[in-house]
């Protein structure tokens, strides 16, 4: 073997092992984006979620009609130990504490407080992720979800996910 078919033999080598390692890096690039994607999707998909089971058999006291507020304050309809609806003798529902639904802006995480408990984590938004509530009318409400994380060192690791829906809230009239 001469030195000639030596060296095309080890720049033969030498390219394709660039190739190999720009797909590699290129592959793994991908995978983290469409991760970091899906945990934004995945965010405010249970943030809506779990705000729309709460709200199911809940009086929405703040925002007022209108309005518009980055917290939500209501009320659940008390039950027994049975699970059953606690009514007043007229069939109304009897309304338990308010509750508020906020983001603690620093760490993302939207929860629900409640007097005399620890707050509970509905979704993890991200450090920069926002909430907004808008009462359109006495039974609809507007929500506004954004899970957001950003990167600056490496943009494939951040994501940006949004979402608003209108909700149709029962109960308010009692």
């Amino acid at each position: 073997m001469t030195l000639i078919e030596v060296m095309v033999a080890a720049s033969l080598f030498l390219m394709l092992s660039m190739v190999l390692y720009w797909v590699t890096r290129y592959a793994g690039a991908a995978q983290r984006k469409h991760t970091a994607a899906t945990t934004g999707q995945r965010a405010v998909a249970l943030a809506l979620q779990r705000i729309e089971r709460r709200l199911l058999t809940a009086r929405v006291i703040e925002p007022a009609v209108g309005d518009s507020a980055d917290k939500l304050t209501f009320r659940q309809a008390t039950a027994d130990a049975g699970g059953n609806l606690v009514t007043e003798p007229d069939g109304r529902p009897v309304w338990g504490d308010p509750s508020t639904l906020e983001l603690e802006s620093a760490s993302g995480l939207l929860r629900v407080i409640r007097n005399g408990q620890p707050p509970e984590v509905v979704a993890n938004l991200g450090p920069e992720g926002e909430s907004e509530f808008t009462r359109l009318s006495t039974r609809s409400l507007q929500v506004r979800i954004l899970a957001q994380e950003s990167n600056p060192g490496d943009l494939s690791r951040g994501y940006r996910q949004e979402r608003v829906v209108q909700l149709y809230i029962q109960n308010q009239d009692s």
